[in-house]
């Protein structure tokens, strides 16, 4: 979907005023309205989250921008909230699954917050609520929110524990190292610090943070899954721990686990892509460079996915 509809969705503004949003929603909402829709003719209908059409489990993460609280919905029927409450419409089963995507998909500064309904409170009035993307809560990579729909027993699932009977496959979008430019001084250099003024503002510090912030959290996220699980296949998780390869957060993993990621950084260094790919491609809005990250992404898979990873078959030895 995002090789077919990037060029029409991440078209920028003719003008673009500072309170603007980088992309209009208009032309993303037009393609999932036609991309997300029950048989018959576009228009009539939408697709829900707890509609026929899912044959597979699905959550979708997203923060809520007027309360502040990440949601991480799915289409679990046991699910606190999934079906109506109080004698009203009111359960996430009725929400249109073009929304959520929408909302999941809409990264701050890039795209507005994705309003819409959510039912009838007890009182009898309705409740709107408007959202953003999920990458924006700790869960930008929501393996371990999955963890605790698989298990807690809220969730109504269950699924046992062990290496040998869970597995969680996470797949990245690409990592690399944020890093902020050393600035000459003015006195040395006033060119170069007058050029460099922006960056300084307030407001571009506080989204470096929080740039910063969504990283820790992934990273969190990966410690941990390497931490409570085993792995066929390991991957170096940063300069601290390097390659998890035994677990050790509990005396018997939980859960096998398969990281598949493309460490730009890495990658620069071996002379596979050149410094500018590597910086380039840590945007999400570049059509252009799709072509090129997919064909590194199949040649990556190519050499470290395998089909014995993905069976039971195998776990940790003794």
């Amino acid at each position: 979907m995002y090789m077919r509809f990037a060029a029409e969705v991440f078209r920028r503004r003719w003008r673009r005023w500072l309170l603007l949003t980088r992309y209009r929603s208009e032309p993303l909402e037009r393609l999932l309205r036609k991309s997300l829709h029950p048989m018959g003719p576009i228009g009539e209908g939408d697709v829900l989250l707890g509609g026929p059409e899912l044959l597979t489990g699905l959550a979708i993460v997203m923060k809520r921008v007027d309360t502040g609280s990440p949601w991480v919905v799915s289409n679990l029927p046991a699910a606190p909230h999934f079906r109506d409450r109080d004698g009203s419409a009111n359960g996430n089963a009725r929400l249109p699954l073009r929304k959520l995507v929408q909302a999941s998909a809409a990264a701050p500064l890039f795209f507005e917050p994705t309003e819409f309904e959510l039912g009838r409170r007890a009182d009898g009035r309705m409740e709107r609520a408007r959202f953003v993307d999920g990458g924006v809560t700790p869960y930008n990579n929501p393996a371990l929110r999955l963890l605790e729909l698989a298990r807690l027993p809220v969730f109504g699932l269950r699924w046992p524990l062990g290496p040998e009977r869970l597995m969680i496959v996470s797949i990245g979008t690409g990592r690399f190292r944020m890093r902020d430019a050393a600035r000459p001084t003015f006195t040395k250099a006033p060119g170069a610090w007058m050029r460099g003024l922006p960056g300084r503002l307030p407001l571009m510090q506080a989204i470096f943070a929080l740039r910063g912030t969504i990283k820790d959290g992934e990273m969190h996220t990966l410690r941990s899954l390497y931490g409570l699980g085993w792995s066929p296949a390991p991957t170096a998780v940063d300069g601290e721990v390097g390659c998890m390869t035994a677990g050790g957060v509990t005396n018997s993993p939980l859960f096998t686990v398969l990281r598949y990621d493309l460490d730009f950084d890495a990658m620069a260094r071996a002379g596979e892509i050149s410094a500018a790919e590597a910086r380039r491609f840590q945007e999400f809005d570049a059509p252009a460079d799709m072509v090129r990250l997919h064909a590194l992404a199949q040649a990556a898979a190519r050499q470290a996915v395998s089909p014995a990873h993905l069976r039971f078959e195998a776990g940790p030895q003794a």
